[in-house]
């Protein structure tokens, strides 16, 4: 009886495997006409333009080099030397990824010059730092 079991449940587990890699699949391929469609009509959203600059930025490395961040700098219009985060908790992943780079110029130079903050629901109290290594 128990090999019989053990056999049910194998084959019930390489069916589920599958039916989950096929899933996987017409994600994908549905994820990669979405963009393709969303890029020629020039459509964004607020959550694909994150997506889009963690992306370059990832492309990067870990970390970008000063060149990256004058080159975006020219691209904003502005650079940033101070960095303020309010409700930091409710900072996406993909968001911090965006804002990580800045965070570490504006934490790591003199702090009268550069600084990086952020506050906190629980603390109600805002939080100043110079960083001298990666969050």
């Amino acid at each position: 009886m128990l090999v019989v079991h053990e056999q049910a449940r194998h084959a019930y587990l390489k069916q589920l495997k599958l039916q989950t890699e096929a899933t996987g699949e017409i994600l994908e391929a549905f994820d990669r006409n979405l963009s393709n469609l969303k890029q020629n009509a020039r459509r964004f959203s607020f959550d694909d333009v994150s997506h889009q600059l963690a992306d370059w930025i990832g492309a990067g490395g870990s970390r970008q080099s000063a060149s990256d961040l004058k080159r975006l700098a020219l691209r904003m219009d502005a650079s940033l030397d101070h960095v303020l985060l309010d409700e930091f908790q409710d900072t996406a992943p993909v968001q911090w990824d965006v804002i990580r780079p800045f965070a570490l110029r504006a934490g790591t130079g003199a702090p009268s010059e550069l600084s990086f903050a952020w506050g906190t629901q629980s603390k109600r109290s805002m939080v100043s730092a110079t960083v001298k290594r990666e969050f």
